[in-house]
């Protein structure tokens, strides 16, 4: 949520992060296939993976964080303070992705699922925790879910031919004529 109250909905690969209510700089970078956002108060917040895996949420060249329905993500944050609650959310409708205690060291690691009816599209992602001071910290990121493609006809083309060939006895469909 903005400083007005307001859900905030970014681009894929745009940024923001609220701090008591008022928006704060952001910088953004990538690294090892992560999405690295640093907020002031040293608070660091990495989403993506380094697991190239399917299944598993990637960052881009472009830097967008691109994932699929069912995907997971990894979300790591340095900088919160110790064994406060957290909560991670996705818009456009709000779901709550999910929620914790920060570590003794006011650490979060978590891997969340994108819930598998999520529609394709632009949607934003936001933690929100206890930064340094005590304050309510709430970063935003904008990314993008890809439409998985369908091999439905494909599957359906090789098993017709795998039927075809069974009754047919692996015999040629044509035969040649020979010249006399």
């Amino acid at each position: 949520m903005g400083p007005d109250g307001k859900v905030i909905e970014l681009e894929a690969g745009e940024a923001t992060a609220v701090v008591r209510g008022q928006r704060v700089k952001v910088q953004t970078t990538t690294s090892n296939g992560q999405i690295v956002m640093t907020l002031p108060g040293n608070v660091v917040l990495r989403l993506g993976t380094t697991d190239t895996s399917t299944g598993n949420a990637q960052v881009s060249a472009d830097g967008v964080l691109r994932t699929y329905e069912d995907s997971r993500v990894d979300i790591a944050v340095d900088g919160f303070v110790p064994l406060t609650t957290y909560t991670v959310f996705m818009f456009s409708d709000p779901v709550e992705l999910g929620r914790g205690e920060t570590t003794s060291k006011g650490v979060i690691s978590q891997v969340i699922t994108i819930p598998n009816d999520t529609e394709a599209g632009e949607h934003t992602m936001q933690i929100n925790g206890v930064g340094p001071g005590d304050e309510v910290v709430s970063v935003s990121m904008g990314f993008e879910v890809l439409e998985r493609e369908s091999n439905t006809r494909l599957t359906v083309a090789v098993i017709m031919l795998a039927i075809a060939l069974a009754l047919l006895g692996g015999r040629p469909i044509f035969k040649r004529r020979r010249s006399a």
